[in-house]
């Protein structure tokens, strides 16, 4: 279904209830996905609360793997993991949640639009046509706000790099103000300011974003 075979896409995400979730796109086999997620897995859990808080304030992770190449022995396309005990089959936590989908064997199923995850499925694929792009939009209002982002984001270059920055920009003042509340917001606002300048970002993007006044990048510069 993807025909660039040399790389990969990680996206992770949080609902508003709080449970992490991390997306990997993977387009080769190289035979350690099993570890590689439980490694990626792992890090993400334990990262989920800072330090000094309570155990009880580990979030809720879940881990969903797009593969395009057959990995595991079964024949269904989407794979489900949590942690059971052996016996009895026991839910000992639902915090771990694994999911592997398998692009070819979901090509051999016979496609029903009211499944959502068949509906998403679908949309991924780059030779969707357009005729079924519509459908899918219409019937899957999710689907049809991502196409319109997708569309907006790609309309040119300017409006591309500005969603950049804000992203760039959220991320950094995220991890300023973890790693040091005490430095202030202004502090905090200032050092978002002056990575946006090393980027090439122009006054209007900068204040724009920062909500800084002039006077304030000024003293900066």
């Amino acid at each position: 279904m993807i025909k660039d075979k040399t790389g990969r896409l990680d996206i992770l995400a949080e609902t508003s209830e709080g449970v992490q979730i991390n997306l990997e796109m993977q387009l080769t086999n190289k035979k350690n996905m099993d570890k590689r997620t439980l490694f990626y897995y792992g890090k993400l859990y334990v990262q989920s609360i800072q330090s000094g808080e309570n155990y009880h304030d580990l979030k809720r992770t879940i881990t969903v793997n797009l593969l395009d190449f057959n990995y595991l022995p079964h024949k269904q396309y989407h794979s489900v993991y949590r942690l059971y005990e052996e016996s009895g089959r026991d839910l000992l936590t639902d915090v771990l949640e694994v999911h592997f989908i398998e692009f070819p064997k979901f090509e051999k199923v016979l496609k029903d639009l009211k499944n959502p995850l068949h509906r998403w499925l679908m949309y991924f694929d780059e030779n969707i046509t357009d005729e079924k792009l519509k459908e899918l939009m219409e019937m899957d209002p999710v689907i049809k706000k991502t196409e319109e982002r997708l569309k907006w984001l790609s309309s040119d270059d300017e409006t591309r790099r500005l969603y950049e920055y804000r992203e760039h920009s959220r991320i950094e003042r995220n991890s300023i103000f973890d790693d040091g509340r005490q430095e202030g917001e202004l502090t905090a606002l200032l050092k978002v300011a002056e990575n946006l300048m090393q980027r090439g970002a122009s006054l209007e993007e900068i204040l724009e974003i920062t909500g800084l006044s002039e006077e304030q990048l000024q003293k900066l510069k």
